[in-house]
């Protein structure tokens, strides 16, 4: 008898939850449809987002797309070595991730385009397990490999507008994509009586958003800047069949930024995300909430390379993550540094960071992480 694509998905979904119970996968930062890991340039995170609404490279709002000013491409690497200590064991992962990759071009003095596509949410890990069952009259063995690939993407087209030197404002189209792969090799001990399980599962995602933004300098040493994006209507598919829709995450951000002090920046930056509206995409565990973003960071003028100052990053941030874990949300704190080097002058640069994140549920279970992040920018 043919299996209902919701079935199926049920099965596979119930069949990765049990593992990420598991010790081995026990993952805090991986649960429900991932990690949100894009929205930050490697500089911008560094600074531990605190400048997260003024960076030109970062997709929180669209109005500071002006600092591309010449235009210009990014791309942007980030390696995750994680660590897990569970009651029952220890693991450790590593991923690899490309979150941001963005371009800029000017249109005139006062306006500027850009196209981005950042890691939305992103849902990689993998656990492998021993245990066992019953079958028939046999007691038998096997080793449970699960793993998790894809996640969401964000691509976002801006263009943003400066009335003048003090006051600028952006919009940004979203298109919303990307696919989770599941799947699920079981390999009994003995393979030649008991062969081995196979299960794979594809799903799909498909939808729309938009946001806006404005950045505020009333005089040369202060700024303000605020923004709000809006998630449109979100489908899940599998294969060509929609099995779930909603609609995506909403948010709202503001921020602060100080330049009063020589060879000195300070700036803070806050956001709400209301992650809550993907709920209907899964089951009621699901645990997609609201949550709160806020980080604060400085930029310090270093020596001068290749005629440009070599820039060094610091900052501080602490959020709590998208979906829950037993019930309960996954608070991440972070400290952060980093540092831009202008090895081809103006027109290249390379910035270099360096993160440890530290993330907490309910119960004896925490998560540590360092995350590398490098980013390269090109300027014609």
């Amino acid at each position: 008898m043919r299996r209902s694509p919701v079935v199926a998905v049920a099965t596979v979904l119930a069949l990765a939850a049990g593992a990420q119970a598991s010790w081995a996968q026990g993952t805090l930062s991986t649960q429900g449809f991932g990690y949100p890991a894009g929205g930050l340039s490697t500089r911008a995170a560094a600074t531990g987002g605190g400048f997260g609404e003024f960076d030109a490279v970062s997709t929180r709002n669209p109005a500071s797309i002006l600092g591309w000013a010449r235009g210009g491409l990014y791309v942007q690497y980030d390696p995750e070595f994680r660590n897990v200590d569970a009651s029952a064991g220890s693991d450790n992962t590593t991923t690899a991730r490309f979150p941001l990759v963005a371009a800029g071009i000017p249109v005139g003095s006062r306006n500027v385009l850009s196209l981005s596509a950042t890691s939305l949410l992103d849902r990689s890990w993998g656990t492998v397990r021993r245990s066992g069952q019953r079958l028939g009259a046999d007691s038998v063995l096997f080793t449970e490999n699960m793993r998790s690939t894809g996640g969401i993407t964000d691509v976002r087209f801006a263009v943003a507008h400066a009335f003048n030197s003090k006051f600028a404002v952006g919009i940004g189209l979203h298109a919303l994509g990307g696919e989770n792969r599941l799947s699920l090799t079981r390999t009994y001990d003995d393979t030649a009586k008991f062969g081995t399980v196979q299960r794979s599962l594809r799903l799909g995602f498909q939808g729309t958003g938009l946001s806006a933004g404005a950045v505020w300098r009333p005089v040369r040493s202060f700024a303000v800047a605020a923004s709000a994006a809006q998630g449109g209507k979100l489908e899940m598919r599998l294969a060509d069949t929609v099995i779930a829709s909603a609609h995506g995450p909403s948010r709202l951000g503001a921020g602060v930024r100080f330049d009063g002090l020589e060879g000195v920046s300070l700036a803070m930056s806050w956001e709400r995300t209301d992650w809550s509206k993907l709920s209907s995409l899964g089951s009621d565990s699901l645990g997609a909430q609201k949550v709160n973003d806020v980080g604060i960071g400085a930029d310090l003028t270093g020596p001068r390379m290749r005629n440009m100052p070599i820039m060094v990053h610091l900052g501080g941030r602490q959020r709590d993550l998208p979906f829950l874990a037993a019930g309960a949300s996954v608070r991440e704190r972070q400290f952060a540094g980093g540092i831009t080097l202008p090895f081809g002058g103006p027109r290249a640069q390379a910035d270099l960071g360096i993160i440890r994140a530290m993330r907490t549920g309910s119960g004896t279970t925490k998560e540590n992480a360092w995350i590398l992040s490098f980013g390269i920018s090109v300027r014609p």
